[in-house]
């Protein structure tokens, strides 16, 4: 089943956007609301914005359906073109694999956004402008990622994490099967990469292909069933509970609202993540 919403004239360049959707009812109305937020559209970008429901229940997938089409005023008023479309269960890669077929060829860049997430305003913005500069020079530059703040169920920050230097294993996994790679939610990728081989193929690039922009854009949500398990695994090796009680923990608008300097001095003394927090993806078994 799919249902398409709109289609738009705009001629400005054109990013596409991924959701993803399994068992994240309660946390999707603030991911489309970052995504309607994007700076990248007042200043002339288009997006487009595919949902590819990963084979939830039939109750589940009706009111994510009435929150799409309750959506429909914001899409039209933001122009962008609108998708829902629904898989058999068998992962987000599965997810990742069904939403090409929705892909505008015209698509520049990708980037995924999980139904669980947050993105601030500046981030698809931001990423395409490094990525359109690093590739001005280098058209073999594939990938632009970014640092991340983490959020609990509630929205609420509870931890920093910086983007390690690029390594294949990390973002893709030691143990490549067919259709199990994805793109990480911190990433802009060229579409046509993406869209036409497979995510692995990107394994093959240089690690200077890929660029780190030293900025905190993705709010990474923590929380029990979440697909990739993340959530539990940091609870349980307790990466993250150690804030300092003399610190509020500001929710995800919140920490927007925060000037720069006030930012900065909240990273001073949030908990960050260290890079074995990350080990539990090798090898990647997603199912």
């Amino acid at each position: 089943m799919t249902i398409d919403m709109i289609t738009r004239a705009s001629e400005g360049p054109l990013v596409s956007v991924i959701m993803p959707h399994w068992q994240a009812l309660p946390y999707i109305r603030e991911a489309l609301s970052s995504i309607f937020q994007q700076t990248f559209l007042s200043h002339g970008g288009r997006l487009e914005l595919i949902i590819i429901d990963d084979g939830s229940q039939d109750r589940d997938y009706s009111s994510l359906t009435e929150i799409f089409q309750s959506s429909r005023n914001e899409l039209l008023e933001k122009h962008i073109a609108g998708v829902l479309d629904r898989v058999p269960h068998g992962g987000k890669n599965r997810a990742l694999e069904a939403a090409k077929r929705h892909i505008d060829r015209e698509s520049i860049y990708t980037f995924v956004a999980d139904a669980d997430d947050v993105f601030a305003p500046q981030f698809a913005e931001t990423l395409f402008d490094r990525l359109e500069q690093q590739r001005s020079s280098d058209l073999s530059v594939v990938m632009a990622y970014c640092d991340s703040i983490l959020i609990d169920e509630k929205g609420l920050c509870i931890g920093s994490a910086t983007a390690p230097d690029f390594d294949s294993d990390l973002y893709f996994g030691r143990d490549w099967v067919e259709g199990k790679n994805y793109i990480p939610g911190n990433a802009l990728v060229v579409t046509k990469i993406f869209k036409h081989s497979t995510p692995r193929d990107l394994n093959a690039v240089d690690r200077d292909k890929w660029y780190h922009v030293a900025e905190r854009l993705y709010f990474y949500r923590q929380r029990d069933g979440q697909m990739s398990g993340h959530g539990q695994k940091l609870k349980e090796r307790e990466f993250f509970l150690a804030w300092p009680q003399e610190a509020a923990k500001p929710n995800w608008r919140q920490w927007l609202d925060l000037r720069p300097k006030e930012r900065a001095a909240l990273l001073e003394i949030i908990p960050a993540t260290r890079n074995e927090a990350w080990d539990h993806y090798y090898p990647l078994k997603l199912k």
